[in-house]
């Protein structure tokens, strides 16, 4: 502020702070437009939270469901960088390669492994980013995420998809859960 107020003047700085919000409060809008009119429905009470997210979230639609297919008992291993758990109702664990604390990818490297893995801490069940499933951003990504197929792979088909996104049922997970 000292700097633009040494370059501008006292009298053209409260403008250039007024352009510079209307400038950021109309980009910002061109890019939110689409969910205004809802959002403003949600405020007022007129549409509902789960609509809301249903309209605009492929995690809600996919944990919507997956929330109740999971059993109270059960617990779900995540395969994915980021879980963003927000809608993740059931008890779960992150297998994320960027946190070696819980599984370490560098040594569990082969299916059977990840499911030995997946056995010792619980898991009844496994939720996957299907399109994360392709992640090669580098080469330990790229190992990682062959890894996961061949893993969802031995699965068999997933107990369901939405948004992008699917829950599988691990082998002897159903006594557990």
């Amino acid at each position: 502020i000292a700097g633009a107020q040494a370059v501008l003047g006292r009298r053209w700085l409260p403008w250039l702070v007024v352009v510079t919000v209307a400038s950021n409060v109309a980009l910002t809008s061109r890019m939110l437009r689409p969910m205004w009119p809802d959002q403003v429905r949600v405020a007022l009470g007129r549409l509902s939270p789960d609509a809301f997210l249903t309209r605009y979230s492929d995690r809600w639609v996919f944990w919507k469901e997956a929330n109740r297919a999971v059993p109270p008992t059960g617990r779900v291993a995540v395969l994915e960088k980021i879980p963003h758990p927000y809608y993740i109702h059931r008890p779960f664990v992150l297998l994320s390669y960027l946190e070696q604390g819980l599984v370490d990818f560098r040594t569990v490297d082969t299916p059977d492994a990840v499911l030995a893995e997946l056995d010792r801490l619980g898991a009844t069940h496994v939720a996957v980013d299907v399109k994360g499933l392709d992640a090669s951003a580098d080469p330990f990504e790229r190992r990682v995420t062959a890894l996961w197929r061949e893993t969802t792979a031995r699965l068999g088909t997933p107990l369901l998809t939405a948004g992008g996104y699917a829950l599988y049922r691990l082998p002897g997970g159903a006594s557990r859960g």
